[in-house]
């Protein structure tokens, strides 16, 4: 063929074109396939890592289910061969049959009851016991705390009393016979000596009044001062009676003012600081048993304000009175309160 005609120029242009179309052609259904085969090759491993957890989750529930089942077998096999009933524990359920069927009725005679018991009633019983619950609102029941008896407390009573009052005489005595030897301290006989006079009742019966108030006034504020004066009144008083009570008041009210304000007081000084000194020794004798620091500080209060009436009077006599009205006040207090709750009850 001559290469100079045009015609072949012509065809060897439009094989040549041909050719490279060819080869475009090739190249993308290569790139093609190859897009093809890797986004197949993504989908697979997707779906096999699928496939392998769920059978790995299908092994364990299979494995768990199992022991579950072993368990079950095992406990069965217990149960079956100890719950098997005898005769007596057949002849037993048949006679209860009755019983079981009266459970329902008992049931709804309890559901009418609690049916009757209003919000109205409630109010009505909590208003009514709130006042005698007031003494004795501790955090502590007095189920809790057991009563002493009788003459375990009288004997504690006596014992303690005695030799408080003991300790008192003795120190009065001691502290003149060495006044009149010379010694620079004070006459506690002369500086506070037995004796009341008119004029200092006022004051006794406004003291006592003034504790046995304040004493009401925390037993509803002060939860831990109502836990230690419940807690201490129930083994205390429980098993006394009315006569008791007043032997129990007026003898620790004696013999105590006998030492703190008789003797304690004169010897630190008539003053202010013999006040706080006595008053404070008081109150920290009286942690002990049932009582706490609540009850201590309270007493030291108490026996502060014992101290002024007795530098106020001149006299020991004043505070014994008012201590001693002050213990019959809260034990016949508590001791009402109590007879009001088993009443109610």
């Amino acid at each position: 063929m001559d290469t100079t005609c045009p015609i072949s120029a012509a065809i060897r242009r439009e094989a040549t074109w041909l050719s490279s179309l060819r080869v475009a052609e090739s190249s993308c259904e290569s790139s093609r396939s190859r897009t093809f085969n890797w986004q197949s090759y993504t989908v697979a491993r997707r779906n096999a890592v699928a496939q392998r957890e769920a059978l790995v989750a299908g092994a364990a529930k299979r494995q768990s289910g199992g022991s579950a089942k072993q368990r079950s077998r095992k406990a069965g096999d217990k149960s079956s061969s100890s719950s098997a009933p005898s005769r007596e524990q057949q002849n037993s359920l048949e006679s209860n049959q009755p019983e079981l069927a009266e459970q329902p009725e008992q049931e709804a005679e309890r559901a009418e009851r609690a049916a009757r018991w209003t919000p109205t009633a409630v109010a009505r019983a909590s208003s009514a016991s709130s006042l005698a619950a007031s003494a004795s609102a501790a955090p502590v029941a007095a189920a809790s705390v057991a009563a002493a008896p009788r003459e375990e407390v009288w004997r504690a009573c006596v014992t303690t009393s005695g030799g408080l009052a003991v300790a008192g005489l003795l120190g009065r005595q001691l502290s003149s016979w060495s006044h009149a030897a010379g010694v620079p301290i004070s006459d506690c006989l002369q500086a506070m000596p037995l004796g009341l006079s008119l004029s200092s009742l006022p004051l006794t019966l406004a003291a006592a009044a003034v504790v046995s108030a304040a004493r009401l006034a925390l037993l509803r504020l002060l939860p831990a001062f109502a836990a230690a004066t419940n807690a201490s009144n129930v083994r205390a008083l429980s098993n006394l009676n009315a006569t008791d009570l007043i032997w129990v008041s007026v003898l620790p009210g004696i013999s105590e003012e006998l030492l703190f304000r008789g003797a304690l007081l004169p010897l630190v000084g008539v003053n202010a600081v013999g006040v706080i000194v006595s008053g404070g020794v008081f109150g920290m004798l009286h942690v002990t048993g049932d009582r706490n620091l609540t009850f201590a500080s309270w007493a030291s209060c108490v026996g502060c304000l014992y101290g002024v009436l007795a530098v106020a009077t001149g006299d020991i006599t004043s505070p014994m009175l008012a201590h001693s009205l002050a213990n019959l006040v809260s034990a016949g207090w508590w001791k009402w309160q109590q007879q009001q709750q088993q009443l109610q009850q």
